[in-house]
């Protein structure tokens, strides 16, 4: 799902993307936004987060055609990202593959993207982490936390 997020925007990331799920408490029914990834925050989604599915990972997949190969084979390759792309590096990179109209046979375009979905990757989950300290920022040196 992507969200309006203050952060994000502030310092230079964009809309927030999120894994989001369901849940009741005392009888009322939530929606909480998180990343896929150990120990991240849950945010609760408001209207004022303006929520806005792309669609499933399916779905995204499907309208990717070759370019999810492509991009498969591209984190495989890429050492700097891990060797292998998970589930949410996957979407992350064909949401923004989709954006910058990156074209398959484009094997730059591509590893950029790659990369660019694992720097977001990052630097939302430090944001999610460390909302407080994000707030006070007036900016955040991404490269002196390792995140560049």
């Amino acid at each position: 799902m992507r969200l309006d997020d203050l952060l994000f925007s502030l310092h230079g990331i964009g809309p927030r993307y999120a894994l989001v799920q369901n849940a009741t408490v005392h009888g009322r029914q939530l929606s909480y936004a998180m990343l896929d990834l150990p120990g991240t925050a849950y945010d609760i989604i408001t209207d004022h987060d303006a929520p806005h599915v792309p669609g499933t990972f399916q779905q995204l997949a499907d309208a990717a055609g070759a370019l999810r190969v492509t991009l498969d084979a591209a984190f495989k390759a890429d050492r700097q990202t891990g060797g292998f792309a998970s589930k949410q590096q996957m979407a992350l990179a064909l949401i923004r593959a989709a954006a910058d109209h990156v074209d398959h046979l484009d094997q730059l375009a591509v590893l950029r993207t790659v990369r660019c979905a694992k720097r977001y990757e990052l630097r939302a989950d430090w944001l999610a982490r460390h909302r407080a300290a994000a707030f006070m920022a007036a900016s955040i040196d991404w490269r002196a936390l390792g995140l560049s």
